[in-house]
C-alpha cells in the first residue's frame, strides 16, 4: 500500500496488483474504497463483497474491514474524518443522512483527481493554503460521491461506460490488461492469447460481451482519460494526444469529436465555465 497524500483530515492511498491487508478498524475515520482497476474483495463484519472498478464501499468508524486486489487490479483508498464534510455544510455520514455502503463511482475521475492531488502536494505538504485547497477539493468530491452529483451544467458524458461483468476468467484478463494498457499499442494476437481463444473468436467473444469491437473499447478508455485531461490538467491537446496513444493530434480531434460531441478545445472551455 502506498500513501501518497496525508493531511490532519483527510488521507489518500493506493494499492495495486495483489495487495492484501489484515482485518482493522478506525476508531474515528470514515474509509472509501474505490477499486479503479479490475477487482477488489472486501470484507466487512465478516461478510465478503466483491467488487469491480467502479464500485465503491463506505466504512464507517470502529467497523472491522480488510480488502485485497487481483492481480492487474488497483484501489484508491480516501480515509476521512467527518470534519472535512462538515467544512463543507454537510451532514456526516452516519449522522442524520443517511448513506449507502456502495458508491457508484468514475474509476477515470477518481485516478486523474488522485494524481493531480499528489502532485499539488509534493513538496508543498507544509504549505497551509495549499493544505486547506486540497481539503475543499477532497471534501467536495466526497460530498458528490455520497450524495449524488447533481451538476446539470456539463456536457452529457456518453463516453461513460461501465466495465463488463464475464465469469470467464480468461476475459477477465483481457479486461485487466486492457484497462493497464490502453494508453500504449495493442493488438488482436495479445489479447486472442490471453483469452486462448483464435483471433477470430476472440474478437466475435469481446464484441458479444461489450458489445464493442476491441478497437472501439480502447478508443473509449482513452477519450475517457482524455476528458479528465483537459478538464482537470493543463497539458496541451496535442501533449494528450500523443500521451494516450494516438498517431497523430487529426486522429485524436476526429475520435474525441465522435464520442463526446465537440472538439477537445471546446470541451476544455465548456468544463472550465
Amino acid at each position: 500500500m502506498e500513501i501518497n497524500v496525508l493531511t490532519d483530515t483527510f488521507e489518500l492511498w493506493k494499492g495495486k496488483s495483489g495487495f492484501a491487508n489484515t482485518p482493522h478498524e478506525h476508531a474515528d475515520w470514515y474509509q472509501v474504497t474505490l477499486p479503479v482497476k479490475g477487482t477488489c474483495d472486501l470484507l466487512q463484519n465478516r461478510k465478503w463483497y466483491g467488487l469491480q472498478a467502479g464500485e465503491g464501499f463506505l466504512q464507517q468508524p470502529q467497523t472491522e474491514h480488510s480488502f485485497q486486489v487481483g492481480a492487474l487490479s488497483a484501489v484508491i483508498v480516501i480515509k476521512f474524518r467527518g470534519s472535512l464534510l462538515n467544512r463543507m455544510n454537510q451532514t456526516v455520514p452516519g449522522g442524520s443522512r443517511e448513506y449507502r455502503m456502495m458508491q457508484d463511482f468514475n474509476p477515470e475521475e477518481i485516478t486523474a483527481l488522485f494524481r493531480n492531488w499528489s502532485y499539488d502536494l509534493l513538496g508543498n505538504e507544509t504549505d497551509p493554503l495549499m493544505v486547506q485547497q486540497l481539503e475543499v477539493q477532497v471534501g467536495g468530491y466526497l460530498e458528490r460521491l455520497l450524495q449524488g452529483d447533481r451538476e446539470t451544467d456539463r456536457p452529457v458524458d456518453r463516453n461513460s461506460f461501465p466495465r463488463p461483468y464475464t465469469a470467464d476468467p480468461h476475459m477477465t484478463r483481457v479486461l485487466d490488461y486492457l484497462h493497464s494498457c490502453y494508453m500504449t499499442a495493442v493488438d488482436i494476437e495479445s489479447m486472442a492469447v490471453i483469452a486462448l481463444q483464435s483471433r477470430y473468436h476472440f474478437i466475435r467473444s469481446f464484441k458479444h460481451l461489450t458489445k464493442l469491437t476491441p478497437y472501439q473499447y480502447v478508443l473509449r478508455l482513452r477519450i475517457g482519460e482524455a476528458r479528465e485531461r483537459l478538464r482537470l490538467s493543463k497539458e496541451t491537446v496535442t501533449e494528450i494526444s500523443f500521451a494516450l496513444g494516438f498517431s497523430s493530434v487529426t486522429q485524436f480531434y476526429r475520435a474525441f469529436l465522435r464520442q463526446t460531441g465537440m472538439t477537445p478545445t471546446d470541451y476544455r472551455k465548456f468544463t472550465s465555465i
